[in-house]
């Protein structure tokens, strides 16, 4: 309560017309000379003296809250659209053509800009964000370059951890977390950037000093709908490039020219494959202990021991290696030796028996075809007995994908148990059997619907020198059933069943 306090004490009023500056904006009622002390685009949220932005979502439109935040005592409200019914002499009403696009334009204003005292370097794919984000971060920080991170695991803000509850937060989260950044004295903040907050908006605003394409491959169909639709939201984050900025581009993504294309920043491309890269690597495996990486930039080379496994966490790296050299002009001897003591990234890959144990169990949140392709494919070479594999599918999504990722499954992996992701509001046995009908002899897999008696299963049929991974969930230490979020956490019942076959 007494932080409570101190925080509203702290507070200062901003005059409206300074937070709409750079707007085109119409004032219909009242004046913008007025004084704020907050802003929200949450209805309930609203207090006396509060700017209430109206803005319209995938589920809900603030457009039909403004009498909410009328009565809850905002002073200004900022819509796309106005009822004259809700007119009122003590109420500033101003119309914008995006309300969206304002709002993130007035929540930077309110935090006094906070990105343009930051290199911000955004990370967008399908897959490998969060791995390369943890290593962009990593690198930066051993070179004394202090970086803040925000993505799918955690926001790492100032030195505190949240809790993340999007891959990017929304504006005003967003925008404050940038604030505390700086007041923290952070350099940096590397993000990562979704699909879907490029689409609405959330980075609107954000001038990037560095951005990542790790990969394209198709996800997010049930709001995107088409593969063109993603590929065009992805296309944003570059669009939106300064001149003055890189863009990192993985040379072996099938779309890599037209995001080349796209954007006026100076284009860097790395690749483990492609001479033609400026970026570029050779490795050689090391059993789970990780990557000899041979790494060479322009005139310089240097090695290192890597400790992660898997061909597609050497592009993760080299995305990394390249905003260190390229975006911060750090050396490639530097970012080697930053590389060595990287320690991973929670649910991605991640050990979770003991190394010397005689089968090993890894934890992987790969819930796409190609992440489950690519992590089937770095503990392929490892397995000296059999591939057994636990995967799902999350309800309420794409479904497209479901037979897919079978695909997948029965091409690279000895033993299949398909069981339940985040069901969600779904028939888990319904999802199950989407996946089922991607197998060409489906009668060779197991379905076991229950999450937990599917790892027990697979761990007591494990032999010396299988490998088990169990995909989709990776750091997530809940499951979502119909409306509830319950405690779940594929780590923990992995050590459980462990000790129950000990």
């Amino acid at each position: 309560m007494e932080e409570k306090r101190k925080e509203r004490k702290n507070i200062r009023k901003r005059m409206l017309s300074n937070l709409l500056r750079g707007l085109h904006y119409k004032v219909i009622c009242g004046s913008d000379s007025v004084e704020v002390r907050g802003i929200t685009d949450d209805s309930r949220k609203v207090e006396k003296e509060h700017l209430f932005v109206a803005v319209k979502g995938e589920n809900d439109d603030g457009h039909n809250h403004i009498a909410e935040a009328v009565r809850n005592g905002a002073s200004a409200i900022v819509a796309e659209r106005l009822s004259p019914g809700f007119y009122s002499n003590n109420i500033t009403f101003i119309l914008v053509e995006n309300s969206r696009n304002a709002l993130a334009s007035i929540a930077s204003s309110w935090y006094k800009h906070p990105a343009r005292k930051l290199a911000c370097i955004g990370v967008t794919g399908t897959n490998g964000k969060s791995t390369t984000a943890f290593l962009i971060q990593h690198i930066l920080n051993k070179c004394e370059i202090p970086t803040d991170l925000i993505g799918t695991v955690f926001y790492d803000i100032g030195g505190k951890k949240y809790p993340s509850s999007n891959t990017t937060p929304g504006i005003l989260f967003l925008q404050k977390s940038l604030a505390e950044s700086i007041a923290a004295k952070r350099e940096a903040l590397v993000m990562e950037v979704s699909s879907h907050s490029l689409v609405q908006g959330r980075t609107e605003g954000i001038s990037f000093a560095s951005a990542v394409l790790t990969n394209i491959a198709s996800d997010h169909l049930d709001y995107h709908k088409t593969h063109r639709d993603y590929v065009e939201a992805k296309k944003l984050l570059f669009k939106s490039l300064p001149q003055d900025s890189v863009a990192i581009i993985n040379r072996d993504s099938p779309h890599w020219e037209e995001f080349a294309e796209c954007c006026k920043a100076s284009v860097v491309t790395y690749s483990i494959k492609n001479e033609d890269a400026l970026v570029k690597a050779k490795a050689s495996l090391d059993g789970f202990s990780g990557i000899r990486l041979s790494l060479e930039v322009e005139e310089e080379n240097a090695e290192c021991n890597f400790p992660l496994i898997g061909l597609h966490n050497c592009e993760n790296a080299l995305a990394a290696v390249s905003v260190g050299y390229f975006g911060f002009g750090l050396s490639l001897v530097e970012i080697a030796n930053a590389l060595e003591s990287f320690g991973g990234v929670p649910g991605r890959l991640e050990l979770v028996s003991d190394i010397n144990a005689p089968f090993k169990v890894v934890v992987d949140y790969a819930h796409t075809e190609g992440a489950l392709e690519a992590a089937l494919k770095a503990l392929r070479p490892l397995c000296e007995g059999r591939l057994i594999l636990i995967f799902g599918c999350g309800g309420d999504r794409d479904r497209t994908k479901r037979p897919r990722m079978a695909q997948v499954a029965e091409r690279i992996a000895d033993i299949v148990v398909v069981t339940s992701d985040n069901p969600r509001t779904e028939d888990p046995m319904r999802i199950i059997i989407d996946i089922m009908g991607g197998f060409n002899e489906p009668g060779k897999h197991k379905a076991i619907v229950d999450r937990r008696e599917a790892i027990d299963a697979a761990i007591r049929m494990a032999r010396k020198g299988d490998v088990v991974l169990i995909a989709g969930k990776g750091h997530e230490n809940y499951q979502i059933v119909q409306n509830r979020i319950l405690p779940f956490n594929d780590r923990d019942e992995v050590r459980r069943a462990l000790e129950n076959v000990a």
